[in-house]
């Protein structure tokens, strides 16, 4: 999955810098890697539109699932489309799916089970130039998901019922080429 982020970045990179109006631009969610993960975003934007694609890749401790004894690993990919406003900065507003390659741990013996959960949602978020940098910026925002195929995960006599609705919240750290 490391390796298809990469790859996806690179395309959409060389692609996003070849035309001629818009801006690239790339971000990492540091979430990803402080909970054993990757992240790689890479996306154009175009008057007040951004599109992005993405890689992405964490472990969720059952502390944070609300089933204790429960662990998840999910690498996913994901697309965005998001209105920015003409400032390009401030509030924005979007669309966001996603595939999720997810893997459930049932923590006392290790047995886990995986399952491709795919979701569409709205995402609300802030973009934010520290300083007024011109390229540096943060990008808190949130989105719930609707999983279109939820279901129950049985690992060695336990069930985890995976949820029609995933709510995420994370902060995003970019740079505008």
């Amino acid at each position: 999955m490391r390796n298809l982020a990469m790859v996806l970045a690179s395309v959409l990179l060389v692609a996003a810098s070849r035309g001629a109006a818009g801006q690239t631009y790339v971000e990492v969610d540091p979430f990803g890697y402080v909970f054993s993960g990757y992240s790689i975003h890479a996306g154009q934007l175009r008057r007040a539109v951004r599109a992005e694609a993405g890689a992405y890749g964490l472990r969720v401790p059952g502390s944070l699932l609300g089933k204790k004894g429960w662990s998840r690993r999910i690498d996913g990919i994901v697309i965005d489309f998001e209105y920015v406003g003409s400032s390009q900065r401030g509030w924005f507003a979007g669309i966001t799916g996603s595939s999720l390659r997810t893997r459930y741990t049932l923590d006392s013996t290790k047995a886990h089970a995986t399952h491709t959960l795919w979701d569409l949602g709205p995402r609300v978020g802030y973009i934010w130039f520290p300083r007024n940098s011109p390229h540096f910026y943060v990008a808190p925002w949130a989105n719930v998901g609707y999983i279109f195929n939820p279901g129950e995960i049985t690992v060695s006599g336990q069930t985890f019922a995976e949820p029609r609705w995933q709510p995420f919240l994370t902060t995003h750290l970019g740079w505008r080429f």
